[in-house]
């Protein structure tokens, strides 16, 4: 079986459209999310200033914790307590 101009035509019109579409999702959809996890991890931060927090592509907001491993914020706040509520008296 051989493909021809016109298959092989029809099939890179089909693999543009789905590409435009994939590009179009994730600009629609996924940058939203990712502006919306950075500045959650920027306000995280500002509320715990003696942390060292820092924001990665792959990884998201990280915390370095006391034995100097870098651990998800969500992690972090698992394990030594939710520290983004502030107390006043």
């Amino acid at each position: 079986m051989e493909l021809d101009r016109n298959d092989m035509l029809e099939f890179m019109k089909l693999f543009a459209f789905v590409l435009f579409v994939l590009v179009i999702v994730l600009v629609l959809i996924g940058l939203p999310i990712y502006v919306g996890y950075r500045q959650g991890c920027k306000q995280f931060a500002e509320f715990n200033p003696e942390l060292d927090v820092k924001w990665g592509l792959w990884t998201g907001c990280l915390v370095r914790t006391p034995q100097g491993i870098y651990v998800p914020k969500d992690d972090y706040s698992y394990i030594f307590g939710n520290m983004d509520v502030q107390v006043r008296d």
